[in-house]
């Protein structure tokens, strides 16, 4: 049996803003470099209602599709996609 676990990771800013991570730790999110899948929810939920200013709105897409997605049961060129999305 082949176990495998995604890894998910989003960076909220590339550089350090102060103001930014004032207001995400009131929101909840304590770090720049967001790994849990909660935190995960938590960032696309916030940031949803202003998508056209992400700058990566290609992959917050896809990141997106992966917390949604169940990853048992993928054959292996749709788990390749799912994963090539880092």
């Amino acid at each position: 049996m082949l176990g495998y676990t995604p890894v998910r990771k989003a960076i909220a800013s590339p550089q350090l803003e102060p103001d930014l991570q004032t207001w995400l730790k009131s929101k909840g999110i304590e770090h720049r470099h967001i790994h849990t899948k909660t935190e995960l929810r938590r960032l696309l939920h916030l940031l949803s209602p202003v998508r056209e200013q992400v700058k990566d709105k290609e992959n917050m897409d896809r990141l997106t599709k992966m917390l949604d997605k169940p990853l048992r049961g993928l054959s292996h060129e749709e788990l390749f996609e799912v994963f090539s999305v880092f």
